[in-house]
Formats: structure tokens, sequence, C-alpha cells
């Protein structure tokens, strides 16, 4: 990847973990706050979500299922859901872990506390894969299920728990885009870490 500097143009050869990192961290020393990043991704993914939409014929009023956790994919997904509502459309969100135990000072938190001062009834908590899956069930009116639970982080085996989630998403019938990267997937070799989202679309950055 290639970012402008002052006097030159760094060029990076890492992993691609490594590499999304180190252009995040690169931005961040410019004086860019992480929260500003994480608006601006979800914005694009926001306009992703809404050309799916579009080739569905689902205009506003349609709803969007999000399925989150806590970090910085889940946040992706708070900002998504206020900007599918400010466009009109429906944004039902599943919380994949503990609301009371957040760390609201992060970029994620700071998003979900702005998400719930918005639109607190759009939020469902969620203990584990066999609840979400009941969630998922509830939201039949669903044109599109947003899948944001794991990003290019994830770099080891899913958990028990992780995989139920992540089955659970997967075998609900509506289509899924994908936040950064199917949940599951290595983002260096592609390969499932024990389970993995298949998605129509993934919106990458």
């Amino acid at each position: 990847g290639l970012w402008p500097d002052t006097k030159c143009l760094w060029l990076v050869t890492l992993p691609f973990g490594e590499e999304v990192r180190a252009v995040d961290e690169k931005a961040i020393s410019m004086g860019l706050p992480g929260v500003c990043l994480m608006e601006n991704a979800a914005l694009g993914l926001t306009d992703v979500v809404c050309e799916e939409l579009e080739k569905r014929g689902a205009g506003p009023g349609s709803v969007v299922g999000i399925v989150t956790k806590t970090g910085n994919n889940g946040g992706d997904g708070f900002v998504l859901a206020r900007h599918l509502r400010l466009r009109g459309f429906v944004p039902k969100v599943a919380y994949c872990g503990d609301r009371s135990a957040a760390k609201r000072e992060t970029d994620a938190g700071i998003n979900l506390t702005v998400l719930e001062g918005m639109a607190p009834d759009a939020i469902s908590d969620v203990a584990d894969g066999a609840q979400l899956a009941r969630v998922l069930a509830e939201w039949s009116d669903a044109v599109l299920l947003v899948d944001c639970l794991y990003g290019t982080g994830l770099d080891r085996a899913l958990r028990p728990d992780g995989v139920a989630l992540v089955e659970a998403l997967d075998a609900a019938p509506q289509p899924k885009v994908a936040c950064d990267l199917p949940s599951g997937l290595d983002c260096d070799s592609g390969v499932p870490l024990g389970a993995a989202v298949r998605a129509v679309r993934t919106a990458t950055f």
C-alpha cells in the first residue's frame, strides 16, 4: 500500500493484516483520530450496502440486519446503522457480547453509545450462537444481513463460541455483505479459521 507523506511515499510490503494496521497507525500518527477513520470506513460500507439494496429493489423503509461484536468491526456496524437510519432504512443490530462491559472510551464504544442515544430500540443483546439464531429468525423481514463480527484482527482459530456465532449468521437465508472480510477467514491466507460466513459482497478498506 502507498500513502503520502510530506517528503516521500512509503511502500509497505507486509502481510495484509499487518499492512492494514500499519496504514491506520500512520494515519493516526499524522493526527487523524481513529474515530474519524472508523466513520470514513463505515460511510464506504454504507454506500456498498445501499448499492446492494438498490440491486434488490429495496428502497427506504427496508430492514437491514447488522451482526456485531465488541471490536472495531462491530464499531463499523454501529456507524453503518446510524447512517442507514439517516438514509431512511431500518437497521436492526445484534450485539454479540455484554454491553454493560463495553469499553466506552474506544472508537467502537463511542459509536455504540451514539447509536444507543439515537436508536436504542434497534439493538438486540445476544449471548451466544443459539440466541443469535433466534434473533435472526425473528428478522425475517430483513432484506440483507451485514457481517460485522470479526475483521482483519482475527489471527487464530475461532473458539467454539465464535464458531457458533459465525455458523448462526451463515445459516440465515438472507444474502450477507461482509465488512472488512467475511468473518472467520484468515485475512492473509483466505483459509477459514474454524468456520466462515459466505458473503455475496465484501466491503474492504
